[in-house]
């Protein structure tokens, strides 16, 4: 029982944290972002020309862009997920409903805080974002259905 206590707390520090991160890449103002995605971009581009590859950098760059995205909301599905199981144990019932919505209100929230920084707020964005949420909390479920499924073996062979 404490384990699940603790990692409830640990999860939920870790979406505080990948909240706070995603929001405050969200105040970056259209120059700034650039800037921090050509740093990316030029890492990339380095590795891919490295590797004989010579992509269009203005598709790169857009590429590097969305799996940003993509990434930061696939965390925030694994830390969602996580504290939902952890509290689900806790409280010996399914909690889907934080892992489904959370990501999705903190997409909006993030595009419409965009939005106050001279950047765009498309819905494509936020499809994209809850895609990456869905995509982790999706990584959770394989994780709990792997570790279910070995605990009913080894309780079988015992």
């Amino acid at each position: 029982m404490k384990n699940y206590r603790l990692r409830k707390y640990i999860f939920l520090t870790l979406i505080i944290l990948t909240v706070a991160f995603i929001f405050s890449q969200s105040l970056h103002g259209r120059a700034s972002s650039d800037a921090q995605s050509g740093r990316v971009l030029s890492a990339v581009l380095w590795v891919l020309q490295g590797l004989g590859f010579s992509p269009d950098p203005g598709v790169l760059h857009h590429f590097v862009r969305k799996a940003a995205h993509f990434t930061e909301f696939a965390a925030l599905g694994i830390f969602s997920g996580g504290f939902a199981y952890n509290l689900g144990k806790l409280q010996n019932r399914r909690c889907l409903v934080l892992p489904l919505t959370l990501p999705l209100a903190v997409a909006i929230c993030d595009e419409l805080l965009q939005n106050f920084t001279g950047r765009s707020c498309e819905v494509a964005d936020m499809a994209l974002d809850y895609a990456g949420a869905l995509f982790g909390l999706g990584i959770v479920v394989i994780c709990v259905f792997i570790q279910n499924k070995r605990a009913r073996r080894k309780e079988h062979e015992n």
